[in-house]
């Protein structure tokens, strides 16, 4: 066996060992810890909540955003809205100043000093139980915030994260990512259980009002200030939880230059928070599962994929280069090369073991698809499945490749010392 035939089998077979650890390891999760989460009563779950909006060049955005707010299902004395203008160059504050006529609610202006300013000046203001973060590009279900409040069933459980749902789907690139997220919002249900979740992204997350204060608010965090908030609740051993009903709708890229400035922002800040900032989390098993198991995870997660897609790579250009060396050999005769290819129909040639292999991997995309859409709040029926088993594979055979060209520019940027741009996602 030469020496790549063998790297390649035993990197394949690391991969699969891998992947079949993780595949019952959350199988495990989710029957295990499956079981229904105890309700405040309607009562005690509507209690004060500030909402901060964070606002830098949004004045298309705005308006409809606190129209989604002001019409949320939710008693209007307990619910207090913050906009902050963290220094637009457009006629964001002036579109805000207008809405003030329409709705009751602060407007504060500051010079740019970034998103994590823009918090904590707002939360300065703060006097509610519970705030929360908006990201000016996503729109509130009217019983979001009513439904996120019901999740703080005891006083440990810092944060609470919606169901997020891609609000604008116009190209392919939109609806992988619509499908990227609401699959992404079914693990986080079952990981939250384990208390695994390591990052509380911007839409509507909510949080204790005290604690966030207590911990010192936001700070840079790599550009990723949410999920350096998660990380500093996790070292502080409080409770993340997802919900399962409050629904928020927000905008992703378009474009494909978009997304992959919104990933490498988010890879990079994840990376140097993971691999820096909390490294005394890594296998600490005064962390729990979240220390043992799962940041070691989110640290290897973009290798191994890199890995596997740089695998794949090699492979298809191996093939070719194989099939060119052979057309060069034989004198590029085409001809005879067809002519010597035979299709074989015998039913014993057949390597059922890769079909059988193949077949329950599909059923389980397929299941993890109907389930993610199910906990997602939308029905779902057997055509739709399959087509979004279909996406998903596109997501996963063709995505995965710009993925790992991303994972591999934040790997070059951790070696080079780079700093992490947040650059507007369109």
């Amino acid at each position: 066996m030469a020496l790549d035939d063998a790297i390649i089998k035993y990197t394949v077979w690391a991969l699969y060992f891998i992947s079949l650890y993780l595949l019952i390891y959350w199988l495990f999760v989710m029957f295990e810890y499956n079981s229904p989460t105890p309700k405040r009563s309607i009562i005690n779950k509507e209690e004060g909540v500030t909402i901060i909006l964070p606002m830098w060049n949004e004045e298309e955005n705005i308006g409809p955003t606190l129209d989604s707010l002001f019409n949320s299902v939710y008693p209007k004395d307990k619910l207090h809205v913050i906009v902050v203008d963290d220094g637009s160059t457009d006629n964001s504050y002036n579109v805000a100043k207008e809405y003030q006529k329409k709705y009751t609610f602060k407007l504060i202006k500051q010079k740019n000093g970034g998103k994590y300013t823009a918090l904590n000046k707002g939360l300065e203001s703060v006097k509610t139980p519970y705030f929360a973060c908006l990201d000016v590009d996503g729109y509130v279900d009217k019983y979001a915030i009513r439904n996120i409040q019901k999740e703080f069933t005891n006083e440990n459980i810092a944060a609470v994260m919606p169901i997020m749902k891609v609000a604008e789907q116009k190209n392919m690139l939109q609806k992988v990512q619509s499908l990227e997220y609401i699959l992404n919002v079914f693990l986080k249900f079952f990981i939250s259980k384990i208390n695994c979740v390591h990052v509380t992204p911007g839409p509507l997350s909510t949080y204790r009002t005290d604690v966030v204060k207590k911990l010192g608010g936001f700070i840079k965090g790599y550009n990723v200030e949410d999920l350096e908030m998660a990380l500093r609740l996790q070292s502080q051993h409080y409770e993340i939880k997802q919900s399962s009903d409050a629904i928020i709708y927000t905008k992703c890229p378009a474009t494909l230059k978009g997304f992959i400035a919104q990933r490498l922002r988010w890879y990079l800040g994840s990376m140097r928070n993971v691999l820096i900032t909390y490294r005394f989390m890594i296998f600490n098993r005064k962390y729990g599962e979240f220390g043992i198991f799962y940041i070691p995870f989110v640290a290897l997660n973009g290798l191994l994929g890199f890995i596997g897609v740089a695998l794949v790579s090699y492979l298809v250009i191996r093939s070719i280069y194989r099939t060119l060396k052979y057309w060069y050999l034989t004198n590029f005769d085409f001809a005879t090369y067809i002519s010597s290819l035979t299709l074989n129909f015998d039913i014993l040639a057949f390597n059922f073991q890769m079909i059988v292999t193949g077949f329950i991997l599909y059923l389980i995309i397929f299941l993890y698809v109907y389930l993610g859409y199910i906990n997602a709040k939308e029905r779902l029926n057997i055509k739709g499945t399959i087509s979004k088993t279909f996406l998903f594979l596109y997501f996963f055979f063709v995505l995965k490749f710009i993925l790992a060209y991303i994972w591999f520019k934040v790997f070059y940027r951790l070696i080079k010392g780079d700093t992490n741009v947040w650059i507007k996602s369109k």
